[in-house]
């Protein structure tokens, strides 16, 4: 980066240029001769085809995004596993880019690295955060209003530094129970894949893996 130009300066620019593009998957596809007919992806973080990760997030909302920074920053091999092109779930491809409640009854009941993201994207795009010192007359004004192409560029920041293996564009097709843990199939545009983990945290906000897993789901 030119010494002349700034984080702040290059996040904004970058934040800009996303809200006219997707992102790009970080996934390279390799092939070899003889291979089987299920194409082998390799993750920018060498997650191969079988390779075992100790946590495997499906999911990548800002629910996905932190557990996944969590297990990483404690030491474990993470990969998480996102459907769209970018990270935030409800934030940033929901388009409701104004999280909360952080604060309630005067006081800050949630903190950790959800709120570290919101502080982190108001600071770098000059916003503002609410007066929480009153007790509001509306929960939702203590909602904070965010930019949500800078909330998935730095949540997947956090993600890099911390060590996680992020698949864009994938998705569970099916999870079988091993000895030591879980077997996922994971499928993306022209790829299929094992992935076996030690853990295994749905985020995907439907259950959806839990359905697969054949155990019961609640329904509000």
């Amino acid at each position: 980066m030119p010494d002349d130009v700034t984080r702040r300066e290059f996040v904004h620019g970058v934040a800009a240029s996303a809200a006219g593009i997707s992102f790009l998957s970080y996934n390279k596809q390799t092939t070899e001769p003889g291979e089987s007919e299920d194409t082998k992806v390799e993750a920018d973080v060498l997650v191969k085809e079988g390779d075992p990760v100790d946590v495997l997030v499906i999911g990548g909302g800002t629910a996905g995004a932190v557990a996944a920074i969590q297990a990483a920053r404690l030491g474990l091999r993470t990969c998480l596993v996102e459907q769209n092109s970018l990270l935030g779930g409800t934030i940033t491809v929901g388009g409701v880019a104004f999280p909360g409640l952080f604060h309630a009854w005067g006081e800050q009941i949630i903190a950790g690295i959800g709120w570290d993201l919101v502080c982190k994207t108001v600071e770098l795009d000059d916003g503002s955060l609410p007066d929480f010192e009153p007790d509001p007359d509306r929960h939702w004004h203590n909602q904070v209003l965010v930019n949500p192409y800078l909330y998935a560029l730095l949540a997947e920041e956090a993600c890099r530094e911390a060590g996680v293996s992020i698949c864009y564009y994938e998705f569970p097709g099916a999870v079988n129970e091993t000895q030591d843990g879980w077997d996922v199939e994971i499928f993306g545009p022209g790829a299929r894949r094992h992935v076996r983990c030690s853990q295994l945290i749905d985020c995907t906000g439907g259950a959806d893996v839990v359905g697969m897993m054949g155990l019961p789901r609640l329904r509000a």
